[in-house]
């Protein structure tokens, strides 16, 4: 290392000078030199050969001189450092040799006056790169004194000192983004510190400011007393491109872990907001240790569509947004954003047409971009659409309108709802036609409210205003129909069954396994409900005569004649046997037939993955093991493992299934408990001993459940986005929505700061 013959002819860099010239490489005690040969001629004529050697003393005499064990020969090391680009000789136009670019190898006078070793300490460019050499010393171990470093250190600190006046700015921001606080107002322009104008609402961020310098930020009130009226930073230009900054950074880090995890899902969704623009909402699932379903960005459906070179067809004069707009949407969506389209293996949307359609669908569109992925369809809106299939049983679709008229019927008046609050303490719950955990809450409190809202109701069909009194009548007679109770009382059986599907439904970290086995169950227990519907009934019969009685009313079955076409007319004994056949029967029917159609099989199923599930495995013997099953899997997916033959991958993956299915073989005989979901197998999954495994249960574990996270950004969208703030661009729009959704990703001021300088030139310093 410290030899300097080794570094002849390279560049060195300034640490390795120092060390050559302060410590350079000495031979050890019992290193054998070298020596030169030479032949003289005595006077008599003989020829000798003398060994001239070069000894420690010649090395220790001159503290210049330095030896190198690869040359086998003498250099000056301040020359060969510093003289290279010199030049000798009496004129100076003599090329540098012995001792600075070659070795000096020949030993028969090193010494004297006349020695080698003499002359060259006179030389002049010697001389000069001594000099040199020592400067260089004094620079590099004190660079404060270097005038170019002086410079740079001051620009240093004034970069600091701009920096330290920008970080206020940006963590205002910051803060009101995550709250979702509007940062502008009526004005919100002009010098912060001029009081002169104290009525006018300048808006929610100069305010901060202002409260930020009043509790002592010396910095930023220094900044804004000192700086240039046009160097404030705090203008709403400004604030769009901090804004834009802080979402760029948040979508750099989730995009960053997006190709970590390698595999990755596409979930999207639109709607309209406030000012009448149709929003992509686009978010990714993947797995990192847990899944992660993320938000990365709304699109201006039409606008980008309009200006991407596959969007709208020009030769018709409808702007339609089609399935095959909206593919190659999200398509050049996905290229924007620098990921491998070939990565994606799900596909989550709802069950709409324009998704879904096999012909003409943007599921469709994006598998033919991507053809290693399958479409996930949401088991939330499957489950929400077949319950609202209820309302094919006519007596529980007029329940449900009887709910809604008396919930709006209260919420119209102040004075009605004061009567309704007397008597509960409490409004109402809507129903709410797309969150369908909302619905089944709002039935369920409205049963057990019933009584007194009839009460309530009792009281306002006693006033003197005809339109209130009149519609209260025909509200009590409805909700004391026994109709309606019945109805009423078998919805919420159904419901309260299907409410913690939902709620399960909805979570951002559930897999697929644990969806499918959830839904199986919720399926067998409302099967089982059918099967002894007699006595489920026969409970909600007896709970629907206690209701009567608190009422006071009485259930009697309606009026049955030979022909009827208009409603049920089952030949019934009773009230119980009559609506059992007539209603608790159709719904439930009605609702697990539909399921079924909308679910015939998930995701999993159809890939066969469930075969390398705990549960599944230990039932499989190895002599039966389905190689059709095997040969599936490895056709589906070995383009996205690691050695992409077909015939590789599917004999690797046989060999792994057999010890697969030994270890939980062996599991099973040592009464461990069977692992359910997709995310407890991958943490007891070797990654060395099932490479293959593991990455098709990575693939599962990524595939998306529901369309959630597309459907919680809406409800983002409408805080941000509000008929106040409808004129919002649409980065800016992006960068609030990604501030407030993405809280647990930290956002570094610096590096907002670094982006901020980067976008253009700045009037101050921001970065070196």
């Amino acid at each position: 290392m410290n030899d300097i013959g080794t570094h002849l002819g390279k560049t060195i860099n300034d640490f390795t000078k120092c060390l050559l010239l302060e410590n350079p490489w000495q031979p050890p005690p019992g290193y054998e030199l070298p020596f030169s040969v030479q032949n003289t001629t005595s006077k008599n004529g003989e020829t000798r050969t003398i060994k001239r050697y070069l000894s420690k003393q010649h090395i220790d005499s001159f503290p210049w001189i330095v030896y190198s064990a690869v040359k086998k020969g003498l250099f000056c090391k301040y020359c060969a450092l510093f003289a290279q680009h010199r030049k000798g000789g009496h004129n100076k136009g003599m090329a540098l040799g012995k001792l600075v670019t070659e070795p000096l190898t020949n030993f028969k006078k090193l010494k004297g006056k006349e020695g080698d070793l003499e002359v060259h300490a006179r030389l002049v460019y010697h001389q000069e790169s001594v000099t040199e050499g020592k400067a260089f010393l004094k620079t590099y171990h004190s660079p404060d004194n270097e005038i170019v470093n002086q410079i740079n250190s001051h620009r240093l600190q004034k970069v600091k000192e701009n920096q330290e006046r920008i970080h206020p700015i940006i963590e205002s921001i910051i803060f009101l983004g995550r709250q979702t606080i509007p940062l502008r107002g009526h004005r919100d322009d002009g010098a912060l510190m001029d009081d002169s104008t104290p009525d006018v609402n300048e808006g929610n961020f100069r305010e901060l400011l202002r409260y930020r310098v009043a509790s002592g930020d010396k910095m930023l009130e220094k900044h804004l007393l000192t700086a240039s009226s046009r160097a404030t930073y705090i203008s709403k230009s400004t604030q769009n491109d901090l804004i834009k900054c802080c979402g760029d950074e948040i979508c750099n880090i989730i995009v960053g872990k997006i190709k970590e995890a390698c595999y990755f899902s596409v979930i999207f969704d639109e709607t309209t907001d406030i000012s009448h623009i149709e929003q992509l909402s686009l978010n990714f699932s993947v797995y990192n240790g847990s899944i992660r379903e993320d938000f990365i960005k709304f699109v201006d459906a039409y606008e980008f569509a309009t200006q991407s070179e596959s969007g709208l067809d020009s030769s018709d004069s409808e702007l339609r947004l089609t399935g095959q707009v909206l593919g190659q949407m999200v398509i050049q969506l996905i290229k924007d954003l620098s990921l491998d389209i070939t990565h994606c293996v799900g596909i989550g949307t709802d069950s709409c047409s324009v998704m879904s359609s096999e012909v003409a669908g943007a599921v469709s569109e994006i598998i033919k971009a991507a053809p290693n992925s399958c479409r996930c369809p949401c088991y939330n809106h499957s489950l929400n659409n077949s319950i609202s299939k209820s309302s094919q049983v006519s007596a529980v679709r007029n329940a449900v309108a009887v709910v809604k008229s008396t919930i709006s019927f209260f919420n119209q008046s102040a004075k009605r709802n004061f009567v309704l609050k007397q008597e509960l303490g409490s409004q109402l719950t809507s129903l709410c036609e797309t969150r369908w955990v909302e619905r089944h809450d709002s039935l369920i409190r409205f049963r057990d409210e019933l009584v007194k809202v009839v009460s309530a109701l009792s009281a306002i069909s006693q006033w003197k205003c005809s339109s209130s009194s009149s519609s209260a009548s025909t509200l009590i007679h409805s909700l004391c129909s026994a109709e309606f109770k019945f109805s009423l009382i078998s919805l919420i059986n159904v419901l309260k069954v299907t409410l913690p599907l939902s709620r399960f439904l909805q979570s951002p970290t559930l897999d697929l396994t644990s969806a499918s086995e959830c839904l199986n169950v919720t399926m067998t227990t409302l099967e089982n409900m059918r099967y002894n519907a007699d006595q489920t009934f026969s409970t909600l019969h007896m709970e629907a005569t206690e209701l009567a009685s608190e009422l006071g009313v009485e259930l009697k079955l309606p009026r049955l004649v030979e022909r009827q076409v208009h409603r049920s007319n089952y030949n019934a004994g009773s009230s119980e046997e009559f609506y059992r056949k007539s209603l608790y029967i159709p719904l439930l029917d009605n609702i697990i037939n539909n399921i079924k159609a909308r679910l015939p099989e998930n995701s999993m199923q159809c890939f066969q993955i469930q075969i390398l599930m705990q549960p599944v495995i230990v039932k499989i013997k190895i002599e039966t093991m389905d190689p059709i099953a095997v040969h599936s899997l490895s056709n589906r997916f070995h383009p996205l493992l690691a050695d992409g033959s077909l015939r590789i991958v599917e004999t690797l993956l046989q060999g792994e299934i057999c010890l697969w299915l030994t270890k939980w073989k062996r599991e099973l005989s040592q009464n461990n408990e069977i692992l359910q979901t997709v995310l407890e197998v991958l943490d007891v999954c070797d990654k060395d001993l099932f490479p293959t495994i593991r990455s098709l249960l990575l693939i599962l574990a990524t595939l998306p459940v529901s369309v959630a996270s597309a459907e919680r950004s809406f409800s983002t969208l409408r805080r941000v986005k509000t008929w106040l703030r409808s004129r919002m661009s649409e980065e800016r729009l992006n960068g609030l929505s990604l501030l407030y959704i993405h809280r647990d990703v930290p956002v570094n001021t610096d590096r907002i700061i670094e982006l901020f300088a980067k976008q253009g030139k700045r009037r101050i310093d921001l970065i070196l």
